[in-house]
């Protein structure tokens, strides 16, 4: 890429809220630099609800150094200001930027081990928010890329965890995530 930086939009998720008073909306999109540096972002709100406050998940440099992913939350403060601060905690925007970055910039570049790096850390996300889809999509990719990479019995243990999980076992997947071949009754 020469000459100009690069913004592509990706999808818009809209849901409505657990309890059916708003809309749960999340937008997805990608950056390339003119000097090919990646980025991935996801942007999420709720509207409808009590609580006024954005997300924001920034995934920078994947595999180098100094690379991460950042979390932010943007709200409104008594004064009526906004203000955007960093948080610890990945949230569901986080476990989909690392998805979306493995599979749209890394994988298509032939990093396929990074892209592996970042569906394992999405699923270990998802996990520790409770998030079965979003773990069982991130155990998806895992496998889609032991496969296109002839690693065949990797990619059927990731298909054996993702059918267990899509069976909504949870109490399992740390579990199973550690012993694939060890199911303990899951």
């Amino acid at each position: 890429m020469t000459g100009r930086d690069r913004v592509t939009e990706g999808r818009l998720v809209e849901v409505p809220t657990p309890d059916a008073t708003g809309m749960d909306r999340r937008a997805f999109g990608e950056f390339a630099s003119h000097r090919g540096e990646l980025a991935s972002y996801a942007v999420g709100w709720v509207s409808g609800g009590d609580e006024r406050v954005g997300r924001l998940t920034i995934g920078m440099g994947a595999g180098n150094p100094g690379g991460g992913t950042f979390h932010m939350a943007v709200g409104v403060g008594e004064d009526g200001r906004y203000g955007l601060r960093l948080v610890d905690e990945p949230g569901p925007e986080s476990v989909e930027v690392r998805n979306e970055l493995g599979f749209r910039i890394l994988t298509p570049a032939a990093r396929n081990d990074e892209a592996l790096d970042q569906h394992l850390m999405a699923a270990a996300e998802a996990r520790g928010l409770g998030a079965l889809a979003l773990e069982a999509e991130s155990l998806r990719l895992q496998g889609w890329i032991h496969q296109s990479t002839s690693r065949r019995e990797q990619a059927h243990q990731k298909g054996r965890l993702r059918r267990r999980l899509r069976r909504g076992r949870s109490r399992c997947s740390a579990h199973l995530t550690a012993n694939p071949d060890r199911p303990r009754g899951c």
